[in-house]
């Protein structure tokens, strides 16, 4: 979705993609990645679709204290893990922002309602 929404809006895009075997965040990759191209957010799906698995707390840590744009953490399956959202360390991380949808859990696709929660 995040590739189609910034072709359509003609913004640039880098992927990065997550580490083979573990499917987890490259972050030396995306830091170095972000910095090169002057990227201004980074989104983190996690849970991850379609792999399931949550992106390990200390990398989207390492992530939010080293770069300086915004960090989306899309919890759009959030509500079928066992972990606790993101929303819960808002105080801690000034560049957090969290999103979700009402599409997964609530079975609310053609209303593409969402939200965003920041600080």
């Amino acid at each position: 979705m995040y590739e189609h929404a910034s072709r359509v809006m003609n913004i640039g895009l880098i992927e990065v993609m997550l580490k083979e075997e573990i499917f987890q965040l490259n972050v030396d990759e995306i830091l170095k990645q972000s910095q090169d191209n002057a990227a201004k957010i980074i989104f983190i799906c996690s849970p991850n679709n379609p792999t399931g698995n949550l992106m390990d707390e200390n990398d989207i840590e390492n992530i939010l204290n080293n770069f300086d744009g915004l960090v989306v953490i899309d919890e759009a399956y959030q509500d079928f893990a066992e972990n606790k959202s993101w929303t819960n360390r808002l105080d801690e991380f000034e560049n957090l922002v969290v999103i979700n949808t009402f599409s997964k859990a609530w079975g609310m696709a053609d209303a593409r309602l969402g939200n965003a929660v920041c600080k």
